[in-house]
């Protein structure tokens, strides 16, 4: 009896050395033989090298970055191995230009750029080639071939896709408008030059003119409405993005010109008043897909540090949306933003998640890193060893 009040009755615990001993040794045991078998684990997480990317990002105002920075991030929740500086520069390419040299000085080892602007942005990008740093333009292009990779589709492709479809649905006969946003960008240069080109071949379709509309995220109709007012003979407007198209209708439909006019819009983005949702809702006539290009540039760039093979030329897929296979398209688009809600809530999951109970004798700790067991362990070992 003496000995089992020894071994589990707490007030006469200290009269007990010998069990005391004996159950501190048992618990060392069994935590060495814990520490033993995550250890080679844990090694390995540490001899792991961790690679720094920088991604200088044009604007965070509308729904097409967001979207890239969301997938971008996506994708880097499977390489814990790449420690990722994220800098917006909200739409002015001075700021852009100092931030670029910010993560210069960082000695990132890739740095991913999505330029504001073409021209101005080309000069720091070459220097951080030049430097030896890598470089991966996504979307947007610079004037120079200085960089490692370009991930993105053909703006002059979307372009001639936008012209190809107005004249198909005008059969051939109307005047057509152009509304774009950011002048001197490779997206406006781009795609005004495969519209043009296209419609220089047919001449019946008359290119009446270019509107540069205000506002990123919500274009304020101005410029377009005092256009409308002045010369109503439109027949179709090709808008560069469909955040200007869905301010076009707007316009539009205020001047009570929504059932003359029709519109073409690009990118073509999942969700609420995305260009497939605006399709389909009668709103947008069509629009041009044009993926982000956010996962492939994370991919890409996990090649590139890690010395695997890579294309410098990554061209990303581009189509015409339109009342025959939008909703395809949307029922596409809701089964992949589900998969990516699961992945999502998956990799959260993963993340540490280390709690504390606190009581007078315990502590108990969950952990999804192994390796971050280690340290809770020997805390354990020395607490009921008493050291």
């Amino acid at each position: 009896m003496r000995q089992l009040a020894c071994m589990y009755a707490t007030p006469e615990i200290n009269k007990c050395p010998d069990k005391i001993n004996w159950f501190r040794k048992r618990i060392v045991f069994l935590f060495g033989f814990f520490l033993i078998a995550i250890i080679p684990s844990c090694l390995n997480h540490k001899d792991t090298k961790v690679f720094t990317v920088g991604f200088s990002q044009c604007t965070m105002v509308n729904k097409f970055r967001q979207t890239m920075l969301k997938e971008m991030v996506r994708e880097l929740s499977f390489h814990p191995e790449i420690n990722f500086i994220f800098k917006d520069a909200n739409g002015v390419t001075e700021k852009q230009v100092e931030q670029v040299q910010e993560l210069i000085d960082q000695k990132v080892d890739l740095l991913i750029v999505s330029p504001n602007e073409a021209a101005p942005i080309t000069p720091i990008v070459e220097k951080a080639f030049t430097n030896g740093i890598k470089v991966i333009i996504v979307d947007r292009k610079t004037i120079s071939q200085n960089y490692s990779a370009y991930v993105g589709a053909s703006n002059y492709e979307v372009g001639v896709n936008a012209a190809t479809f107005a004249n198909a649905f005008l059969k051939g006969n109307g005047n057509v408008l152009e509304v774009s946003d950011i002048p001197g960008s490779s997206a406006d240069i781009d795609r005004h030059r495969g519209f043009t080109d296209f419609l220089k071949e047919h001449t019946a379709i008359k290119y009446i003119a270019k509107v540069y509309e205000e506002g990123d995220e919500n274009p304020s109709g101005e410029k377009l409405t005092v256009f409308l007012k002045s010369d109503s003979n439109i027949q179709l407007i090709f808008a560069q993005n469909d955040r200007l198209a869905f301010s076009a209708f707007k316009v539009c439909k205020k001047m009570g010109l929504e059932k003359r006019i029709k519109i073409i819009g690009v990118d073509g983005l999942p969700g609420e008043n995305g260009g497939v949702d605006l399709v389909e809702k009668k709103v947008l006539e069509a629009t041009v897909i044009y993926p982000t290009g956010g996962e492939e540039a994370i991919r890409i760039a996990v090649n590139i540090v890690k010395n695997l093979q890579y294309k410098k030329e990554n061209r990303l897929m581009t189509t015409i949306i339109d009342s025959s296979n939008v909703r395809i398209m949307k029922l596409q688009n809701e089964k992949v933003m589900a998969q990516q809600e699961d992945i999502d809530k998956r990799q959260k999951n993963r993340r540490a998640n280390c709690y504390y109970q606190k009581s007078d004798k315990y502590y108990s700790c969950r952990f999804s890193n192994p390796c971050d067991g280690i340290n809770f362990g020997r805390g354990s070992v020395l607490l009921f060893t008493g050291k």
